[in-house]
């Protein structure tokens, strides 16, 4: 039995209309898909824009934090505490600051 929902058929018309407004499937496969990787890159060729990611998130996350992290003596432990516990994914972007791992 085919059942198609009234949520499937908006999907797939925003689809359709977010592709042909922003040509969003056209930039991605001109920038992202379709380019060629030349011969000579390795693997060790890519470390130098996984640094800058990497850099990248650590400045993102840490600006974050800059906003809500008291860095006293007194009021270090609380300002850990509140951003893991009250601030909505506080205790995500904690997390991923402080794990140099992507």
């Amino acid at each position: 039995m085919n059942k198609t929902s009234k949520d499937d058929k908006l999907s797939n018309s925003d689809k359709g209309l977010f592709n042909e407004g922003f040509g969003l499937k056209n930039i991605i496969e001109k920038n992202i898909t379709k380019k060629l990787i030349p011969r000579g890159l390795s693997w060790f060729g890519c470390m130098g824009g996984l640094a800058l990611v990497a850099f990248m998130v650590q400045v993102g996350t840490g600006i974050f934090l800059f906003f809500y992290y008291a860095p006293s003596p007194g009021e270090a432990f609380n300002s850990i505490k509140y951003i893991r516990h009250a601030l909505p994914y506080g205790w995500l972007i904690q997390k991923v600051h402080a794990v140099p791992i992507l």
